[in-house]
């Protein structure tokens, strides 16, 4: 007999019928390296009926009410990072992002702003927790999900209370920031956002998730760069694919950027064990400028809204986070730094391979491939070095 978190996952991977719809949107050329391939829609055909068509394309929009949950996966090693952090290397772990939706009572389809756009209750670690207009829909992701409650009356109180609050915030010029330990004391994490809406809509009486996620790590020295508590119990933005409470309306997916995705999360979990290992990103100038330097301009120009139209500092406004702290971005910096030298070599014999075998590598033959190309560079040797034994190796 199966438990409930197996009921759980075999619901929403085997049994649930989705229909196949294969709808290719006409994928971003803009960007020169873009590797989007366009987004292809699997619809849960529960909620078929909710959605329209136009010129024969699916609008995503017209099928969200107020309420719904959107899982995401990004992009950016930065992603990658959330995604595989939680996960460990024995979890499938592909989502770094989640928010909640409010839709103005004064329209079904649309939230009524100045744009006409759909809100999205949603705390970013550049700006903290804001409401803004929904742009996942219109942005290369390598996947995204929507989400409904079983009981959608509950979600859709929960996001028309968190608006209000927030709505509140903003009018009396105040700020909510980002609570990058993920304990949401201080503010929200995306998680800790939905979660907030779930226990207002319900009245304390849910608090999300089902499953909670724990993350811990042996050596924890990347969870301390990163100010996350090692062996923290948290709702994680991954948890809602496998919440019971929750009803799969949509998964949309981009072949080529998921292709990319598995790539960087080889190229993560192979670093992750090895910090697991004793072993550190060593600092590098661009690491220090940028939170030495670039990041206390930003945040002391934060109060004077008369110096960011300047070129220069509008420039810096735009670029770095305002809610990071110093060891946070530095982390950051060194971990894009390292996570692309990689990615370069990993990238061009995943698909010299796909020429010759007429395929790409497996997951195995990903992870092998990422140590051989630590083994055989010594740039990324002293980049990432081990600065500690194992931990279970210390007596």
């Amino acid at each position: 007999m199966r438990t409930l978190a197996e009921e759980a996952l075999y619901y929403l991977h085997h049994t649930l019928p989705l229909i196949d719809r294969s709808y290719m949107e006409k994928a971003d050329q803009s960007e020169p390296a873009n590797l989007s391939l366009g987004m292809h829609y699997l619809i849960n055909p529960q909620f078929e009926k909710d959605f329209e068509y136009n010129a024969g394309h699916l609008d995503i929009r017209s099928g969200v009410r107020s309420g719904d949950i959107l899982t995401e996966r990004g992009k950016s090693e930065v992603s990658s990072l959330i995604a595989r952090v939680p996960a460990g290397e024995e979890a499938d772990g592909q989502v770094s992002h989640t928010f909640i939706i409010h839709i103005d009572a004064q329209g079904r389809k649309f939230a009524i702003d100045q744009k006409g756009k759909i809100h999205s209750l949603e705390a970013l670690i550049e700006t903290g927790f804001k409401i803004r207009p929904l742009t996942v829909l219109d942005q290369p992701v390598s996947r995204y999900s929507i989400y409904r409650m079983r009981e959608p009356q509950i979600a859709a109180r929960g996001a028309q209370l968190l608006y209000n609050e927030e709505l509140a915030a903003e009018e009396a010029g105040i700020d909510t920031p980002y609570d990058f330990p993920m304990e949401n004391q201080c503010g929200y994490s995306c998680a800790g956002a939905v979660r907030k809406a779930i226990l207002l809509g319900s009245d304390g009486k849910i608090d999300l998730s089902t499953f909670k996620t724990t993350i811990e790590m042996d050596d924890p020295w990347i969870l301390d760069q990163i100010n996350i508590r090692n062996g923290i119990v948290t709702y994680a933005p991954g948890d809602g694919d496998i919440e019971p409470l929750f009803n799969l309306v949509l998964l949309a997916r981009d072949p080529g950027l998921s292709h990319q995705a598995l790539q960087l999360d080889a190229i993560l979990t192979t670093l992750l064990n090895m910090m697991n290992e004793g072993y550190e990103m060593r600092p590098i100038w661009k690491s220090s400028i940028t939170s030495r330097l670039l990041l206390p301009i930003r945040k002391a120009m934060q109060p004077y809204k008369w110096t960011w139209n300047w070129p220069i500092l509008k420039q810096i406004k735009a670029s770095f986070p305002e809610y990071m702290k110093a060891n946070e971005l530095d982390t950051i910096v060194r971990l894009r730094n390292l996570v692309w030298k990689f990615y370069d070599d990993l990238s061009v014999t995943d698909l010299s391979r796909a020429k010759m075998n007429g395929h790409s590598m497996s997951w195995s033959e990903l992870r092998a491939e990422v140590e051989a190309i630590y083994e055989r560079r010594a740039d990324l040797q002293n980049l990432f070095f081990q600065a500690r034994p194992p931990a279970d190796s210390i007596h």
